[in-house]
């Protein structure tokens, strides 16, 4: 999250310790402050005025990342990390320190020959070992996300293994943003802000009593009881937490993530046993009460939740102080208000009380921006369009806006996106001819179902074997019940590609009305299916692709011209040669219809399409009822079920079947009663 970008790295290797040496050269002169600050004056590029930057502060953090980006990859190696800045000052005398274990320095270009000579030289009778790229395992990681010039980005497997490896880092930095209100706390943010992180790791500390810190390179676990006895939450061993999620698969996700907190906890204690109370993990529904003796509800989506969902929390948190309730909210989902004026639960205020993400990390600018730009219709040619207002814009989404003098009715978009690993890369989004052309050549790539979310939103093309899409992850989306398949299958996840093949026509569509400022069923129904494109298009966490080759009528001519907008606008970053805080803009013209986020009310999902006579939901299955099948019913992993018959004592394989009581209990642990039908002859 730190945007600063490596001019050159080096590596040697003496008496088999591996040194990495990192060199950033600076065009400015670099002053040596009395504080002991290293400062450079430069211009931003936003603002047009002169700024300051601490270069000791930039080389502590390009060193500090790149060790933690290549631990991982030597836990038993002894690898030694320098950073140097090289001054524009010619007789600029050399300065040097260690801080947290990682020397920083700084020196002329007149002093650099000597040095290089430094570091080369024999010492205690070892020659030095110059590794190039081909022949350093550290290196070669390193250039995974260098771009290929003929395309933009690295090659797709190689970016992917680079987003991963950063991404991964990433996830661990929200843990500063943890910071509990009194009673309450919601995490707010969009697709990609790691909202589902963030609460996540709070999981972890709450369950634990720790929380991690950072000095330097040197990441720390540290008590906060008391500060939490303060904010309401229960003293530790009186803790009883429940973790809600509204899908099964939200539900996975968020279980694993905290199981990684775990796991990264247990690394930093070391020796050190951390006892780490049991939390329970369940699929919400209205019809089933808040277990007694719970003290602590966390849910993710809560933007999903009904208004029966939203009392039996309220009547909940309000039943006893200590009652402490943490919640997810994703405001571009949220329809009853926004911004300030949000309620993410009826009857209850979190004034004061909202930790705002606004820095979107899980998907490279592009795919942010046409995920956001399709929800919205912001290249729509004509008809309805979500205009956010200039603080959410602003303050949520993290724009800077521009005005455009020759035209009123335009906005420039635009934003420093300094936070995702691919945040310099171009052609991240790209339109196909067909699906072939596309298969072929993600084929190329060798990548797996967990790789590629391939999303069918038309008719089949007559011309592609779709049994050839077995390798990926694939759904027909192309009915009735496209948005609960989304719901129930894909949000939640990511993927580092995501294919969206096709278009329906009532994606496009709106009806006519005398009174422009009605809502016609039509539109509602469009911004019901724009919800599901925007959740399959933010899935992406490198490339999103689509192929517009369907029955060209009107409304599907009209998508397709706009995807080829949004592809165009978002090709290249405003200076592509620029790798760090690179800027990306846009330009949005408004029309006529404009409508806010409160006024779309399909934007808030759908329910589960069966239900019993109390409102349960219900899944059907057909006997016997084989493991796989209902991982697939249940959206989750075979594994995953394999591991809570476990837990259950019973032990099976994928392609085993259940008794249906045992069925029963796996269903009910994640939401749903089975009705068992019988399998037709």
């Amino acid at each position: 999250m730190l945007a600063y970008e490596l001019d050159n790295v080096f590596h040697y290797r003496r008496e088999e310790i591996d040194h990495i040496i990192i060199f950033d050269a600076k065009a400015q002169p670099v002053e040596i402050l009395p504080d002991g600050k290293w400062k450079v004056s430069h211009i931003n590029r936003l603002t047009g005025l002169q700024e300051g930057k601490d270069v000791k502060r930039q080389l502590r953090n390009q060193a500090e990342t790149v060790l933690r980006y290549l631990r991982p990859l030597a836990p038993n190696v002894e690898l030694q990390i320098e950073a140097w800045a090289i001054s524009s000052f010619a007789s600029q005398k050399m300065d040097h320190c260690k801080e947290a274990n990682v020397h920083l320095g700084l020196v002329s270009y007149r002093g650099l020959e000597g040095l290089l000579s430094g570091f080369l030289s024999r010492e205690n009778n070892f020659e030095a070992e110059v590794l190039r790229v081909s022949q350093s395992q550290f290196l070669s990681l390193l250039r995974l996300g260098i771009a290929v010039p003929a395309l933009g980005h690295p090659e797709p497997r190689h970016a992917i293994q680079y987003v991963e490896r950063c991404k991964r880092e990433l996830d661990f930095q929200l843990y500063k943003s943890f910071a509990p209100s009194k009673r309450r706390w919601v995490i707010n943010g969009t697709a990609g802000m790691g909202k589902s992180i963030l609460l996540a790791y709070s999981i972890a500390a709450l369950a634990s009593g720790k929380r991690a810190t950072v000095s330097g390179n040197i990441v720390k676990l540290e008590d906060w009881d008391a500060e939490s006895l303060e904010k309401g939450v229960p003293s530790l061993g009186e803790r009883a937490i429940n973790v809600y999620a509204m899908k099964p698969k939200q539900l996975s996700v968020l279980e694993d993530n905290y199981n990684r907190f775990v796991s990264e906890y247990f690394r930093i204690a070391g020796e050190s046993d951390i006892p780490f109370l049991k939390p329970y993990f369940s699929v919400w529904s209205d019809t089933k009460v808040i277990p007694h003796g719970c003290n602590i509800v966390i849910l993710d989506e809560s933007h999903d939740l009904s208004l029966k969902g939203q009392e039996i929390l309220k009547e909940w948190h309000e039943r006893k102080e200590t009652n402490y309730l943490l919640l997810a909210c994703d405001h571009h989902q949220k329809v009853d208000g926004y911004g300030t004026d949000a309620v993410i639960l009826k009857g209850v205020s979190f004034t004061g009380r909202s930790k705002k993400l606004n820095k979107n990390y899980r998907n490279p600018f592009p795919v942010f921006a046409t995920a956001l730009s399709l929800l919205c219709r912001w290249f729509g040619e004509e008809g309805p369009q979500i205009r956010p207002t200039q603080s959410q814009l602003k303050d949520l989404l993290g724009f800077d806006l521009k005005t455009d003098e020759s035209d009123p009715n335009a906005t420039l978009l635009s934003m420093r996106s300094d936070v995702h690993p691919a945040n310099s890369w171009s052609h991240c989004v790209e339109m196909y001819p067909n699906c072939a052309s596309l298969f072929d050549y993600l084929a190329q790539q060798n990548l797996s179902r967990e790789d590629v979310l391939w999303v069918r939103l038309s008719r089949e093309d007559a011309d592609f074997d779709y049994e050839k899409l077995s390798c990926y992850t694939y759904h027909n989306c192309n009915s009735n019940e496209g948005p609960e398949t989304v719901d129930k299958y894909v949000k939640g996840q990511e993927f580092p590609v995501v294919v969206i093949e096709g278009f329906t026509e009532p994606i496009n569509e709106w009806g006519e009305s005398e009174d422009q400022g009605v809502i016609t069923e039509t539109e509602r129904e469009m911004w019901k299916l724009r919800r599901m494109l925007y959740v399959c298009c933010s899935r992406a966490n490198a490339f999103l692709y689509f192929v517009v080759n369907t029955v060209e009528t009107p409304a599907v001519k009209s998508m397709k011209r706009e995807v080829e907008k949004i592809v165009h606008s978002l090709s290249k970053p405003v200076d592509p040669s620029v790798v760090i805080g690179t800027i990306w803009d846009f330009k949005v013209t408004w029309g006529a219809q404009c409508r806010r986020f409160t006024e779309v009310a399909d934007l808030s999902g759908s329910q589960p399409a069966t239900h019993d006579g109390d409102g349960k939901s219900v899944l059907e299955l057909h006997e016997p009822i084989v493991i796989k099948e209902l991982a697939v019913a249940l959206g989750l992993r075979p594994f995953q079920i394999i591991k809570k018959l476990m837990e259950m004592q019973i032990f099976a394989n994928i392609n085993q079947t259940l008794d249906k009581t045992i069925a029963a209990k796996i269903c009910e642990l994640h939401g749903f009663d089975l009705l068992v039908l019988q399998r037709p002859q």
